[in-house]
């Protein structure tokens, strides 16, 4: 009788056990707890977070354009069946709007980046393009909108319709003091989802959320050390988040959420006199851009094109080498630390 009670107790202890690993990796297999991801970062994030212990799905194939996307039915079906459901919130996310009201009895918890931190409005700077279906008589400043930080289950208020979205700048974590903000919000949905693992979810977070600090520190000392304090994109630019928190100015070719390609002559005009004014070294590409632009001023400036990661999207082939959000932004700091001083 002793014996079977020991191994009653001992399978016990191995069910418990099983039901929340350790190890953090690049495959799941848990089909019990799933965490959807529209975009790259928060994918990342949640895998950062969850380890081996949900599966954890990216909508956007690697590559793929992220403003115009459109979901399949299959989409729609993944993201229904999720256990926990990350977006972004703004303009692009449009579409999520009748999907979330449709689950008012769900308890899937439905996390909105944008939610999770204070906002800036896009901005249009001198020689950017403006951007076909925007409104932009109003005017902008760089005060920023201070929002809710908690996270809601999808049978509460889901998006609030007296928000704007559109009028705001999209790409909240290309600033890493910004990323921390959204790490704590996605450790707690997943661990409301899933309790038995809270406490790996949170050290997991808190493992995290030390290279962040760390990170974020760097960039703040490559920008105060830094021999100037503005940059030159020949492309759109999702870095304003980036830009506000560092401290630096700059000039590009289109707003971060445009849906343009192709700018006009005088934009060219304008960035490659800018960059004759001020001896610009380096032009500087977003990751999914043909490069077109950039190359083209370059060539008048006799500058060096040098890329920077959005992180709502990656290329394929960084996918699958295995980068993250935190190897992005590093590569983001070193390109950062040659644009401002070379």
């Amino acid at each position: 009788m002793k014996r079977f009670s020991f191994l009653f107790f001992l399978f016990l202890i191995i069910a418990v056990c099983s039901g929340c690993t350790g190890s953090v990796s690049n495959s799941a297999d848990s089909n019990d707890f799933t965490i959807v991801a529209t975009n790259f970062v928060g994918y990342d994030i949640a895998k950062s977070i969850v380890g081996e212990n949900a599966d954890v799905v990216m909508l956007l194939s690697p590559g793929e354009e992220t403003h115009s996307f459109d979901p399949t039915p299959a989409d729609i079906i993944t993201i229904q069946n999720s256990d926990v459901f990350l977006y972004v919130g703004g303009e692009s996310d449009d579409w999520i709007r009748n999907i979330l009201s449709s689950m008012e009895e769900s308890d899937m918890i439905a996390i909105s980046f944008m939610d999770q931190v204070s906002l800036y409005e896009e901005e249009h700077k001198e020689g950017m393009m403006e951007s076909r279906g925007h409104d932009h008589e109003h005017e902008h400043d760089a005060d920023s909108c201070e929002l809710d930080h908690d996270h809601d289950s999808v049978d509460d208020e889901i998006m609030d319709g007296d928000r704007e979205h559109n009028e705001y700048d999209e790409h909240v974590w290309t600033s890493v003091r910004n990323a921390i903000y959204l790490v704590n919000a996605v450790v707690e949905a997943a661990s409301d989802a899933k309790p038995e693992c809270s406490d790996l979810f949170h050290e997991n977070a808190e493992n995290y959320i030390s290279q962040l600090e760390d990170l974020d520190h760097a960039y703040h000392e490559v920008v105060d050390n830094a021999d100037r304090k503005w940059l030159l994109f020949g492309d759109r630019f999702p870095f304003l988040y980036m830009m506000k928190e560092y401290g630096l100015d700059y000039y590009a070719a289109f707003p971060g959420c445009s849906s343009e390609t192709e700018p006009n002559a005088a934009t060219i005009a304008f960035l490659i006199d800018k960059g004759q004014d001020y001896d610009v070294p380096v032009v500087l590409k977003e990751s999914l851009s043909n490069g077109n632009i950039a190359s083209a001023i370059a060539e008048e400036i006799d500058a060096e094109v040098m890329t920077m990661y959005s992180c709502d999207n990656i290329p394929a082939n960084d996918f699958e080498q295995g980068e993250s959000y935190l190897s992005l932004m590093r590569k983001n700091l070193e390109v950062l630390k040659e644009a401002l001083n070379k």
